[in-house]
This record gives C-alpha cells, sequence and structure tokens, in this order.
C-alpha cells in the first residue's frame, strides 16, 4: 500500500504524558528523558489511532474509501499531537536550550496545523491533498533529525 509514508509521517512524532508542572529548568538529561517518555506514551496511543482506522481497510481503496480513511485519522491524531505538543511545551527547558528547543516546538506546530489543513483536504476529496499525503515525501523528516541530535530518540525515530 503506497499510504505508507504517510502513515509513517503520523506515527514518527507521537507524544502524550504528564508534563512536569516545576517552572524551574529542567537539566538536559531530565528534559531528555521527560520528553523521549512523552513521545513513547503518545507513539503508543498514535498506534492504537492507526490500527482502529485501518483494521479492515483494503489494499486498493477507492477515492473515497481513501478520503474517510485520511478523515478518521486525522481526527484520531491531531488531537493527540496538540496534547503532545502541549505536554513538550510544558516541560521546562533547559536555560541553554530553549531557544531551539522552542523553535523546534514551533516547527512542529506548523507541520501539525499543515498536516490538519492537508488531511481536512484530502477528506472533503481533493486529489491533489489525496496525491500529496499519498507520496513519499515526509513533512517531519527534518523534526526528526533535529530532535534526534538534540538527544530526543523516541521522538525523532521514525515508525
Amino acid at each position: 500500500m503506497r499510504h505508507a509514508a504517510f502513515l509513517a509521517i503520523l506515527v514518527t512524532v507521537g507524544l502524550v504524558a504528564g508534563a512536569c508542572g516545576s517552572d524551574e529548568a529542567l537539566t538536559k538529561a531530565e528534559y531528555i528523558e521527560q520528553g523521549n517518555a512523552i513521545c513513547a506514551n503518545s507513539n503508543a496511543q498514535i498506534d492504537l489511532v492507526f490500527e482502529e482506522v485501518f483494521a479492515d481497510f483494503p489494499d486498493e481503496p477507492t477515492q473515497q474509501q481513501l478520503s474517510e480513511g485520511i478523515g478518521e485519522l486525522a481526527a484520531g491524531f491531531i488531537p493527540l499531537m496538540e496534547a503532545q505538543l502541549a505536554d513538550l511545551r510544558a516541560l521546562p527547558p533547559p536555560k541553554e536550550d530553549k531557544e531551539t528547543l522552542g523553535v523546534l516546538l514551533d516547527d512542529l506546530e506548523t507541520v501539525v496545523e499543515e498536516i490538519n489543513q492537508l488531511a481536512e483536504d484530502a477528506a472533503a476529496g481533493d486529489q491533489a491533498a489525496i496525491d500529496r499525503i499519498d507520496s513519499e515525501e515526509d513533512p517531519f523528516s527534518d523534526l526528526n533529525r533535529r530532535a534526534l541530535e538534540y538527544g530526543l530518540t523516541v521522538c525523532g525515530e521514525d515508525s
């Protein structure tokens, strides 16, 4: 199924969990540990969304089935990504990495918004949006690379 790229896009960045309630900056090691825990929790939840949506999905879906599947997937995925972002933003970053992590999270927010719009368009039957989702393009590849470079190995892994 050529939709594996879209599935990989959605699975790569799953994050949801409790965040630290303190305003004190974390050390880099603490941030990485807590951030990776958020990602691990969210990845598991996103995997469940995929399993539910695609459990009986045909190998060669019709345009309507594909549009509906994308809509269902986005309905489960986007709230998880928004929660992930909120949880990561709630972690007080190390002072020396505040700007780096702020830019990374801002960029993640932008990608999630773009995916949400693309999914809405595809669910409405927009063929260009469906084709883009069906392409090999991965909007998370740069974010994953940057997360891995920082040490957020769970957040940056391709699933």
